[in-house]
């Protein structure tokens, strides 16, 4: 019964769909973000609300992808730093990962409208709150080639939100990726549920 009360405090704000189409034969990919309001957050606005989910999506990924792990936190952080230093755009040097003697691209990925996609694997995000809680997310991936998906979900989500976002809310996700970073220290700090602790560090530069 307790357990049920817990989960029935559960509010869920917002859900981001990244949906993805990786082509083995050639190593690339294309993918899309579809958001979807289904309840808004009290005291963030719509913007403040999409740049906390991408930024517990890329904590999300350090957490659960260790192969990639520390190369994700550099790429996110030199990526961060170029916005807040003029860059108009959320940029990332190219990305490799060899599998099987193959090179596949982690990054880039050419970005489309989602209805354009079709037969994408789906990675879905929601913000979650209760009550006196900080935010948190619940993630669903789709299955197959975890190995690039899963690193490129985070990439593509705060790529492709900056680039929806004004000059000032993109300086704002830009801080609350590195606020993430910096609570870690190092990608060998990230532990297993560490995500909603992480935004909570960041949320300085979230609510400024």
């Amino acid at each position: 019964m307790g357990w049920l009360s817990r989960f029935a405090r559960v509010t869920e704000h917002l859900k981001l769909e990244v949906l993805m189409k990786f082509d083995i034969r050639s190593g690339q990919g294309v993918a899309a973000l579809r958001w979807i309001v289904t309840r808004a957050h009290a005291s963030l606005s719509e913007e403040q609300s999409r740049i906390a989910l991408v930024a517990l999506l890329y904590a999300r990924t350090l957490v659960i992808h260790q192969e990639t792990r520390a190369e994700l936190f550099d790429r996110m952080a030199q990526g961060a730093r170029r916005v807040l230093q003029g860059d108009g755009k959320l940029t990332f040097e190219p990305w490799q990962l060899q599998v099987a003697g193959k090179d596949f691209s982690i990054w880039p990925w050419a970005l489309t409208e989602p209805g354009r996609i079709a037969d994408a694997k789906t990675y879905t995000a929601t913000l979650q709150s209760t009550a006196g809680g900080p935010l948190a997310i619940h993630l669903k991936m789709a299955l197959g080639q975890e190995r690039i998906l899963a690193p490129s979900s985070a990439l593509i989500a705060a790529s492709g939100l900056a680039t929806a976002l004004s000059d000032s809310d993109r300086a704002r996700l830009a801080g609350v990726l590195l606020g993430t970073n910096a609570h870690y220290q190092s990608s060998d700090n990230v532990r297993m549920g560490s995500e909603p602790g992480a935004l909570a560090a960041a949320m300085p530069a979230l609510v400024r």
